[in-house]
């Protein structure tokens, strides 16, 4: 049996739908591969700037576990990947509970937040300990969360703060302690008394002391042990 014109028409439309929907298909997909390239490349650029930074990088998703760990956090803290992927609140945080705080509140919260900058403590695989400044950051890709901490060492800055702080110290002790002379002082020609600054006369000695570090032993010198005690301490004849 023949088919009818309408029938031909139906499947002449219906044949032009199936290339159009071909049509579509093919550019989403072809839309969907230079996105995906676009987000290796992507992807590959912000690894090369995380491996080569000059902080420690950690960057974990919404269950916890590290997928990126940059090479100077694993020379910095002396584990490898594969032994802080799954455990990096128990190994690489000191103490833990601060960090995995902010971390589960930007999880419950789903939304991007920043934390820091805070000094802080953390720990090497030695054991040893260190001061670090540490900042940490919940951003979204691709609807996932993902939580990234940046940790700098900052142990040379300690000391250097703690030899400014003791610098400071000394610099105040000798402060203290400094007192000068200086100016006209008024003394009397006849029994060397000097005047201070509120009128009062006082004793040649006790005025110096009072206005620098020299302190006064008393004795006599041979011209006024002679005139005081001319018995003992008779002038040549």
């Amino acid at each position: 049996m023949k088919a009818t014109g309408n029938e031909k028409n139906l499947k002449h439309g219906d044949f032009a739908e199936v290339l159009r929907q071909l049509s579509e298909l093919q550019k989403r997909e072809k839309t969907h591969k230079q996105l995906e390239v676009s987000l290796r490349q992507n992807e590959q650029r912000y690894r090369s700037l995380v491996d080569h930074a000059n902080d420690a990088m950690a960057t974990l998703d919404s269950a916890g576990k590290v997928v990126i760990w940059n090479k100077k956090a694993e020379s910095l803290y002396g584990f490898t990947l594969e032994e802080i992927q799954d455990n990096f609140f128990d190994l690489a945080t000191y103490p833990p509970k601060s960090h995995k705080k902010n971390f589960q509140a930007a999880v419950s919260k789903n939304c991007e937040i920043f934390f820091g900058p805070w000094e802080g403590v953390s720990r090497k695989k030695t054991g040893e300990t260190f001061p670090i400044e540490i900042t940490t950051s919940a951003w979204k890709a691709n609807e996932k969360m993902f939580f990234t901490i940046v940790v700098r060492d900052i142990t040379e800055r300690k000391k250097v703060e703690e030899e400014q702080k003791k610098l400071l110290q000394n610099l105040q002790q000798a402060f203290n302690k400094i007192k000068t002379l200086s100016g006209l002082v008024p003394i009397c020609t006849e029994c060397k008394k000097i005047r201070d600054d509120r009128g009062y006369w006082n004793r040649l000695e006790k005025y110096i002391q009072a206005h620098s570090e020299a302190q006064f032993s008393h004795s006599i010198c041979p011209d006024c042990a002679a005139e005081l005690y001319p018995e003992f301490y008779g002038k040549d004849k």
